[in-house]
Order: structure tokens, then sequence, then C-alpha cells
């Protein structure tokens, strides 16, 4: 016995879909709100990583302007 859903009632079909909306609603704000937590935490290591590599450069070229 095959069922389809043209054959379901209407009420199954309706809260099925109401369920599966609300599963993709929970499912995308998981999704966002992990996605910025990940943002802001690689845009902050970027930062980091940035800065750590501009003292080098100014260590470096002090350096070389002290070794002439």
């Amino acid at each position: 016995m095959r069922l389809g859903i043209c054959q379901m009632q209407p009420e199954t079909v309706s809260s099925w879909y109401n369920f599966s909306f609300k599963l993709c609603d929970e499912l995308i704000r998981h999704i966002t709100q992990t996605g910025s937590h990940l943002s802001s935490r690689l845009s902050l290591r970027s930062k980091t990583d940035l800065s750590s590599n501009e003292l080098m450069r100014s260590k470096r070229s002090l350096q070389h302007k002290n070794s002439k």
C-alpha cells in the first residue's frame, strides 16, 4: 500500500508542513548563530595575526636600520 501526500488527510499534511517549516527555522537559526560566532572568532584571530605580523615587521625594519 503506497501512501502519497495526496492520499493523506489535509490536517496531516498541514501539520507535516508546519513541522518541517519549524525544523528548517530552527536549523537556520542555529546555523546563523554558529556562523556569526565563528566569523567573529575568525575576525578576532585575523586581527591578532595582523598585529603580530606588523610588530615583527617593525622589529625587522628597526634591526635593519640599526645594522646599517
